[in-house]
């Protein structure tokens, strides 16, 4: 049945991917698209936004969700949501560089009900309709840009791009798209993937709207965020409708340490399907009630029913769990260690291949295995303050979940993390303790922030002049990151490392090949051994590419050296070494030597323009530190002139660069520091993180002088 199925689907693609299918599809949206709405008849922009690439004139989204029964294959009676969404945009283009990016628009065709199509309004007003039949397929879908791409598509998408031909400046295009997807039945409830919409987007936007209908078991959960308009409310027969209207807003100018959905005019919204209101484990209301805010007392009553549901799916993974404990024989051993026994032994069992636990999951069972030694710890729920704020969750998926144990914050592992990890994302947070007990309320808590002297990096380069090729430079260096830091490089620094296999030596647990037969572990040897042979070959290539990022020319790259890894809870700290030549950073002149040795603080910010001056605050993510020791052996007869003006010191509440350079047996040695102090710099303190953001750019372009 399947092989005809597949046949029949096959044949049926066929037939409609000539003139047919696009006839369909123009037919399917012509309704939309040229349905007479005032938003999409103006041909002009507001003063002062002539000089940018492209001005959005009109963006319309409209979105239905409606459930009824239909007869599925072989005649199974089921209950599914259908999901119309429709999204129209007219857009001017001013640019070259506008006129480039339309120059292709895509399309889902993957469906016999979606449909497309569009228009070159000139500034004549002569209208030229796109020609959908020269339109091609695309074969991978991460190629087509996310502008095209529908807010509810839950797969079988088939893209296509249609060229638009002799677009020019001053044009406008006008196009609509019509998406149908069948979204099915899960059990008692769907929830449909969260919307965030900042109010500006990358062009300015003349008007926008959001349109959503929903039939009697949908919902709506929505905020507004710094500002933005509100959904509001209304019924038409059965159907509950929501509009969202909104209008003259600027771009986004591209600006360091934004933070667009914490600092920004955004609304949020998601659709939640449910066959009960005000369900005690949904993030949603009575029927037809927007759902616009949750009190801390809401927030934790609804997250202690998902966590009881955690519970019960942690219980049935216990087993296996205490198996392993039996195995490591740590019933007995120091609360300390047994604490730290089982963080780790959750990391092995369920990060090493996900990437990050899941995080009620994890609270579940780690709670669980503490309770078997008596030792209590609590269960809390924060947000990650990269998407929201804590008293804005509105989501289920906005939870991000803790253990507090003795005062300390417990987060669920990643296949790189240490118990001690605070996440990027939690630290300054305000956060809820749930409840436990009949009559007992949540209490408030505060996530510490990691200070920058414990997310620290040292570089550390030893340098010195080849002796047949005076033009290059020979670089030793070595360098250690610590905490956050570690974290943000274990993605770049353990690519094609191999560290599963081995993982159970970081924590002092069992070697998990012992359960297979000898046959079974000889071939996993000869994998594993495979692998790493690769492995040993792409690792140095892929380091080497990286370096280029960093320096103009790297003339020959000659080893590479993971140290340490950081993943053993007692050697926490990533270490590597790497050999390598370079060039350009050496200039003759006559007798004299310029070297760029401060060039070595590579990628160092310089600021200019629009990006000197600040609208909001400036998001850093957290504090941390960098330090940097560079040091040169001097050629022989050289000597060396303009030290002193690379010591320097610029320092104040918010961060600081020092920096200190001598000369001692023949070396020069050039220590500088750059420290973030402050996670979040208030905007009415930008000019004093310009200094030294300033003074560790200028510091960078400097030469050191060697004169025989």
């Amino acid at each position: 049945l399947a092989f005809f199925i597949t046949i029949c689907s096959l044949q049926l693609h066929a037939q409609t991917a000539g003139r047919s299918l696009f006839e369909n599809l123009r037919e399917n949206v012509s309704g939309f698209l040229n349905e007479n709405d005032p938003d999409f008849s103006g041909t002009t922009i507001p003063a002062g936004w002539n000089k940018q690439s492209a001005v959005i004139l009109a963006q319309k989204t409209f979105m239905g969700f409606d459930q009824r029964t239909s007869f599925k294959l072989l005649g199974a009676n089921k209950k599914n949501v259908y999901i119309l969404e429709k999204e129209r945009r007219r857009i001017m283009l001013l640019d070259q560089s506008s006129v480039g990016l339309f120059s292709e628009l895509y399309f889902d065709a993957g469906d016999p009900d979606n449909g497309f199509d569009g228009k070159v309004i000139k500034p004549d007003g002569q209208v030229i309709p796109l020609e959908l039949e020269k339109a091609v397929a695309v074969e991978e879908e991460n190629d087509v840009p996310g502008l095209f791409k529908s807010y509810t598509g839950r797969g079988g998408s088939r893209y296509y791009k249609v060229p638009v031909n002799n677009l020019e400046v001053g044009d406008i295009i006008d196009y609509a798209y019509l998406v149908k997807n069948d979204a099915g039945t899960y059990g008692n409830y769907i929830e449909f993937q969260p919307v965030y919409y900042p109010c500006h987007r990358s062009y300015s936007v003349v008007r926008q709207r959001f349109e959503v209908k929903l039939d009697k078991n949908t919902f709506l959960n929505s905020r507004s965020i710094n500002g933005a308009p509100e959904f509001k409310e209304s019924t038409s027969g059965e159907y509950n409708l929501y509009s969202w209207e909104d209008g003259n807003r600027e771009r986004i100018k591209n600006q360091y340490f934004l933070n667009q959905y914490l600092q920004l005019p955004l609304v949020k919204f998601q659709i939640v399907y449910s066959n009960t209101e005000n369900a005690k484990n949904l993030f949603i209301g009575t029927r037809g009630e927007l759902k616009n805010k949750l009190t801390p007392d809401e927030l934790t009553k609804k997250a202690s029913v998902m966590f009881a549901q955690a519970s019960g799916i942690a219980k049935n993974e216990m087993e296996a769990a205490n198996y392993h404990i039996r195995k490591m024989d740590i019933a007995d051993v120091k609360e300390e260690n047994y604490i730290l026994s089982c963080y780790y032994l959750l990391r092995h069992l369920y990060a090493l291949d996900e990437g990050r636990m899941s995080g009620a999951l994890f609270a579940a069972m780690m709670k669980q295995l503490l309770a078997q030694r008596r030792i209590g710890a609590r269960v809390g729920v924060t947000a990650s303050n990269q998407l929201t704020r804590p008293e804005d969750i509105i989501f289920r998926s906005e939870l991000e979940w803790f253990l507090e144990l003795n005062g300390k914050f417990i987060f669920a592992p990643t296949s790189i993390s240490h118990i001690n990890d605070i996440p990027v994302w939690a630290q300054g947070n305000k956060a809820f303790i749930l409840p436990e007990g009949k009559g007992i309320t949540f209490q408030e808590a505060d996530i510490p922030v990691v200070a920058f002297s414990e997310n620290a990096t040292r570089y550390a380069y030893d340098i010195s002049m080849d002796a047949t090729n005076k033009e290059l430079l020979l670089v030793k260096a070595k360098h250690t990151h610590k905490n956050n830091n570690r974290i943000v490089q274990s993605d770049k620094l353990l690519r094609y490392e191999l560290y599963q296999p081995e993982d159970w030596q970081t924590y002092g647990g069992w070697d998990d090949k012992e359960a297979l037969s000898t046959a079974q572990q000889e071939s996993l040897s000869e994998q594993i051994a495979r692998y790493r042979s690769e492995a040993r070959k792409l690792k140095p290539r892929f380091m080497e590419e990286q370096l280029k990022e960093e320096f103009e020319e790297v003339v020959k790259y000659d080893r590479f050296r993971l140290v340490q890894d950081g993943r053993h809870m007692r050697k926490q700290d990533l270490i590597y070494e790497e050999d390598y030549a370079l060039g350009e950073m050496v200039q003759f002149a006559g007798k004299s030597i310029l070297v760029k040795l401060p060039g070595y603080l590579t990628n160092q910010l310089k600021l200019s323009g629009d990006e000197r001056t600040r609208l909001y605050d400036a998001y850093l993510n957290n504090q941390k530190q960098y330090i940097y020791q560079i040091k040169f052996t001097v050629p022989a007869g050289y000597k060396v002139l303009g030290l002193s003006g690379l010591n320097q010191k610029v320092e104040n509440e918010t961060g600081s660069f020092v920096s200190e350079a001598k000369l001692e047996n023949g070396i020069i040695t050039i220590m500088a520091t750059k420290t973030y102090k402050q996670a979040i710099v208030a905007k009415q303190d930008w000019p004093k993180m310009l200094e030294w953001i300033d003074a560790a750019y200028n510091f960078s372009q400097q030469k050191i002088l060697l004169r025989l």
